[in-house]
């Protein structure tokens, strides 16, 4: 599956705004519930989860940002800011992670 730098923004979001967050098919509309999965397996192999917990029924329940979670969102929480860091990482076909985001907000000068 390709990465969908907008899912994983507001999987983010979410467990940043509720802290304990349980995640199934009903949790966002914009996403097909193996998009969120996948992606919410995707943010907890980066280490942005505290603690994540996958349920028998495909459901994950999310407790807390780690501080590297935080560091991500920290920098995309910009709409126009998160725009171009999107942009640059699909060009230069570089994975969304903390260090290559870093690496972005230094190309575009931000």
């Amino acid at each position: 599956m390709e990465l969908n730098h907008n899912c994983i923004r507001d999987i983010l979001v979410k467990v940043q705004k509720e802290t304990d967050v349980i995640f199934d098919e009903t949790t966002f509309q914009n996403y097909e519930p193996d998009e969120v999965q996948y992606h919410i397996r995707y943010c907890d192999k980066l280490g942005c989860f505290n603690k994540t917990e996958a349920w028998i029924d495909n459901s994950y329940n999310i407790v807390d940002l780690s501080p590297y979670g935080h560091a991500i969102l920290q920098h995309i929480k910009d709409d126009t800011v998160f725009k171009k860091i999107k942009t640059f990482l699909v060009e230069k076909g570089l994975p969304f992670a903390l260090d290559t985001i870093i690496e972005a907000l230094k190309q575009l000068h931000i």
